[in-house]
């Protein structure tokens, strides 16, 4: 949108979350809590779950399911994907015995990314593709614009 040159095919997946959040209630009560990802993205989900849990999470990042094509926006423009609003999507804490049938409930783009720890509490971390370890801090600037 601001001219830069290139046409990206990025293509919404913006949907109505109701039918996959009953199903996963439906398939199992050990659900703690679910966090839709619309401000803020993942991170600032995640930062605000820890924060008021008072719990550590810990995220993987070769785990978070980020298309290709997003990626290398991102990496044109300096952004990073965690911080984006992701309309469609949701995180959910659930129990580890039921995570993978929850996973699966989801969809297929469903992912177990990480897990939450008594270590490190009301912070995020994340271990990164080349193995390092790094906190992820609430988002500090402005987020983009929604045009719903």
């Amino acid at each position: 949108r601001q001219g830069f040159g290139f046409k990206p095919s990025i293509k919404s997946d913006c949907c109505c979350l109701n039918s996959v959040v009953a199903k996963c209630i439906a398939k199992t009560k050990a659900i703690s809590v679910m966090r839709d990802l619309t401000r803020g993205g993942l991170a600032t989900a995640l930062n605000e779950i820890a924060l008021s849990s008072d719990l550590g999470i810990e995220i993987d990042e070769t785990r978070i399911p980020v298309k290709a094509n997003v990626q290398k926006v991102c990496d044109v423009l300096g952004m990073d994907p965690i911080y984006i609003a992701n309309e469609g999507k949701f995180a959910a804490f659930v129990k580890a015995a039921d995570a993978d049938a929850v996973r699966k409930v989801m969809g297929p783009s469903a992912r177990i990314i990480g897990q939450v720890t008594g270590s490190h509490r009301s912070r995020v971390y994340m271990t990164t593709r080349i193995g390092a370890k790094r906190q992820i801090p609430m988002l500090e600037s402005d987020q983009l614009p929604r045009i719903c």
